[in-house]
């Protein structure tokens, strides 16, 4: 068994190597008007072992993922995870390098954080959504944007807790069963929904808004607060004979 003193060591060693920051915090980023751009947010890796034993969110996006230790693991109070190509990472998936150091699958590790609330692994080289990612029962936003994902295992309907979920720009566009199942989903970002190359769908009290080329699309579901994204979906197909889709691009 890894001793608490060597893991820690092990993490600390790591991102010495590679560059990553000590843990810091980037402001906000206003526009000239004062409206918010971009909300601040923590980055990097404590060298602190006590705030690092207390770490609540890891964020290094940007930094290399191929080589990310698994002992990432002991950190059991993590409840936001992100391991993204970060900001400069390009819309278009195909457009991505595949040269730099990617993740290539959701590592199994994961599995051990039990408390995650938010996994962000966008903008990598991964093919498929694995079994294990069902032990993520507190796991309420997984982002994975932009990889190469052909296959999501039918054990993400587990994910009970699971509000949004992000698969644009990968290779799948089939609504699975096992994604609709989902009982709590109110964001979605799938290849194949009306007006989801835009971005994701979501669902508010009464409505649902859906992105369009020119801005987006809110259609009344006449107060079913109680839908998910995909019931609302066929609900609105169903009481509109899907014309609602042909009026987005109006």
């Amino acid at each position: 068994m890894t001793s608490t003193s060597n893991w820690m060591a092990t993490l600390i060693e790591w991102a010495d190597q590679h560059g990553i920051p000590d843990l810091q915090y980037s402001e906000p980023y206003f526009e000239y008007d004062g409206s918010l751009i971009e909300s601040g947010y923590w980055f990097g890796l404590p060298r602190d072992t006590e705030q690092l034993l207390k770490l609540e969110s890891l964020n290094l996006n940007g930094y290399l993922k191929s080589d990310i230790p698994d002992e990432i693991r002991f950190l059991k109070g993590l409840k936001k995870l992100s391991i993204s190509d970060g900001p400069d990472a390009k819309w278009d998936v195909e457009d991505i390098d595949r040269d730099v150091d990617c993740i290539t699958e959701i590592p199994p590790w994961i599995s051990e954080l039990t408390e995650l609330e938010f996994l962000d692994l966008s903008y990598n080289n991964i093919s498929h959504v694995p079994s294990y990612i069902a032990s993520l029962r507190e796991l309420k936003r997984l982002n994975l944007t932009g990889n190469r994902i052909e296959y999501v295992s039918s054990d993400i309907a587990e994910l009970h807790n699971l509000e949004s979920l992000w698969l644009g720009a990968n290779r799948m566009s089939l609504l699975t069963d096992s994604i609709r199942a989902l009982p709590r989903l109110k964001e979605l970002w799938i290849d194949g929904l009306p007006g989801s190359e835009y971005g994701p769908i979501r669902l508010w009290p009464g409505e649902v808004v859906i992105p369009t080329h020119n801005g987006h699309s809110v259609i009344a579901i006449e107060n079913h607060s109680h839908l998910t994204v995909t019931s609302a979906l066929e609900y609105l197909e169903q009481i509109t004979k899907a014309s609602w889709i042909d009026e987005l691009y109006a």
